[in-house]
């Protein structure tokens, strides 16, 4: 199966939204990741060079015609393809977001901004649910764990991880006696 021939749908099952972000960056990673696509969200598969310019391509009037270069054109489809998939996932909101940029990383980026909300005031709000984060009676430990990981894949998803040490220590505190 060519990578142009996937259904993003079968792979990220969910439309991104304001309290997503994390799930569903990681669903399109992997996506990414695996049809060798993850260098245009990183810029590690920079634009290639766009044109070239060579003696077989002088007109008659000895003008040079400059002509789009292969590598151009590949990288081109390959990032066309992932921003379509991109834009697939995508709520009507967070499609307002991205209208007329043009580039998986263009976009990539600008949802980055917009939902993982890289502040000291989002910081400070998970860090406090963390802290105050105590399991119900009525909910089971699957379901607090789950509460629990949330809310640390969302400052992971802000770049504010918190160390694995903290993390345990955190989760055994908010089981209770």
């Amino acid at each position: 199966m060519t990578s142009s021939s996937l259904n993003v749908r079968n792979f990220v099952t969910l439309k991104l939204t304001q309290s997503n972000y994390p799930l569903w960056r990681e669903h399109v990673l992997e996506l990414a990741e695996s049809q060798d696509l993850v260098g245009h969200l990183t810029n590690e598969t920079p634009i290639p060079t766009k044109y070239t310019t060579s003696d077989s391509n002088t007109t008659e009037t000895g003008n040079i015609t400059p002509q789009l270069t292969t590598e151009f054109v590949a990288w081109q489809k390959s990032d066309r393809l992932l921003r379509g998939w991109i834009i697939g996932t995508l709520s009507e909101k967070a499609l307002r977001l991205v209208i007329g940029l043009d580039t998986a990383l263009a976009v990539w980026e600008a949802l980055k901004d917009a939902y993982a909300q890289d502040s000291q005031e989002r910081e400070f709000t998970l860090r406090q649910q963390l802290t105050y984060l105590h399991k119900d009676d009525n909910k089971t430990i699957g379901d607090h764990i789950r509460i629990f990981k949330g809310l640390c894949n969302n400052l992971a998803a802000i770049e504010k991880p918190i160390p694995d040490k903290e993390n345990v220590f955190c989760l055994l505190t908010s089981l209770g006696p």
